[in-house]
């Protein structure tokens, strides 16, 4: 018999800081498995990597 996954609810922070002009982003996102800090990483890493090409057009 298939083993039934737990349903976690998970959160994302997103945080906008004014640094000198400049925008500095912190994402918190949580709670997340032992070792699937990496494949989120990699995933906001992937979304900024495309919005950037969006943007420069």
């Amino acid at each position: 018999m298939a083993r039934q996954q737990e349903s976690t609810k998970m959160y994302a922070r997103i945080e906008f800081h004014d640094e000198d002009g400049r925008t500095r982003l912190v994402i918190r996102q949580g709670p997340l498995h032992p070792g699937d800090g990496g494949m989120a990483r990699a995933g906001w890493e992937s979304s900024f990597t495309k919005l950037d090409t969006l943007l420069a057009g």
